[in-house]
């Protein structure tokens, strides 16, 4: 038997179109994805998705889908909080620090976590491994962004010192492109790079290693999320008038090559 991992028989766009296409998410499921795979798939596992049989209930007429009063559960409470993912379990969170438990919180799944919540795998080939559904990774927050830093202390991320534990922190992606019949690293292939194109590169780079240390006459930065945290400086703010592309233009960015890097680089804003 073959060593070599299985290949997709269909291009990452077909196989994408097919899972995710209209109204198919909620039909298809692993069993198709199998289907287009040369093989059994590596592991085992379900989409994560809302439970479909629960919100369709809003379908049917409501003294169908509502219990008889008899056999109704009523509950007096000071909030609700409506979603048990990231952003409900926050402000669960912070109505319990500021000494208000009286609330629910409603989650339609079964557990809460929403996308942040993760699954165990096995395989004969990786062992056993922990992964999560949803990307829910963050940069480690700066001195600026106390309430956050004051969160991952209490969730055991950052310790009073503000360092992080090894064990929390992940590797920056190593990226690369497949061209001309070979792999180069970056987002670019840069073999056949021009002078002039490694000039703006370089350039361009420098002007975003400035921009993300700028701070205006308020001592705040430019740039920092969340956005309430920026600065108020009408040279930061003029930046919000014109477009990536005038921006662009008004420095002499214009060598094709590095045009692609930023539009890469928006594409995964």
């Amino acid at each position: 038997m073959s060593s070599q991992p299985r290949r997709l028989r269909y291009t990452r766009r077909n196989l994408l179109s097919s899972v995710l296409g209209a109204g198919s998410l909620a039909y298809m499921g692993c069993d198709s994805l199998s289907s287009r795979w040369s093989g059994a798939l590596p592991f085992t596992g379900s989409l994560l998705s809302p439970n479909r049989d629960v919100g369709h209930r809003l379908r049917v007429p409501a003294s169908d889908r509502i219990a008889k009063p008899a056999e109704l559960i009523q509950r007096h409470t000071a909030c609700v909080i409506v979603g048990g993912g990231v952003a409900g379990l926050s402000a669960g969170y912070e109505l319990l620090k500021s000494g208000l438990d009286d609330f629910i919180l409603l989650e339609l799944e079964s557990s809460p976590g929403g996308t942040s919540r993760s699954t165990q795998y096995t395989s004969e080939s990786f062992g056993s491994l922990r992964a999560p559904w949803g990307a829910h990774y963050l940069p480690l927050p700066d001195e600026h962004n106390q309430p956050l830093r004051e969160f991952l202390r209490d969730c055991g991320v950052l310790d009073q010192h503000g360092r992080a534990a090894e064990h929390m922190l992940c590797r920056d992606p190593e990226e690369r492109v497949w061209a001309g019949g070979r792999w180069h690293p970056g987002l670019l292939p840069m073999r056949d790079a021009t002078p002039e194109d490694i000039s703006q590169i370089k350039r361009f780079q420098t002007k975003m290693s400035e921009f993300a240390l700028r701070t205006g006459n308020d001592g705040k930065p430019w740039f920092a999320l969340p956005t309430s945290l920026t600065s108020d400086d009408p040279e930061a703010f003029a930046l919000d008038k014109i477009s990536m592309k005038q921006w662009m233009q008004s420095h002499q960015f214009d060598k094709p090559r590095l045009l692609l890097l930023v539009e890469i680089g928006i594409a995964h804003l």
